[in-house]
């Protein structure tokens, strides 16, 4: 357990800062908080 480390799976938000994360839906991210969203590009 000495060598255990914290692995963030969310995205946190750029407007609201560290400790909001951002909701990971099909084709985009969006912050429930101030609802920020970026759409992710099919490529």
């Amino acid at each position: 357990m000495e060598d255990e480390e914290i692995k963030r799976l969310k995205k946190p938000c750029p407007r609201c800062g560290p400790g909001i994360f951002m909701a990971d839906h099909d084709e985009r991210l969006a912050c429930g908080k101030c609802g920020y969203t970026e759409f992710e590009t099919q490529t």
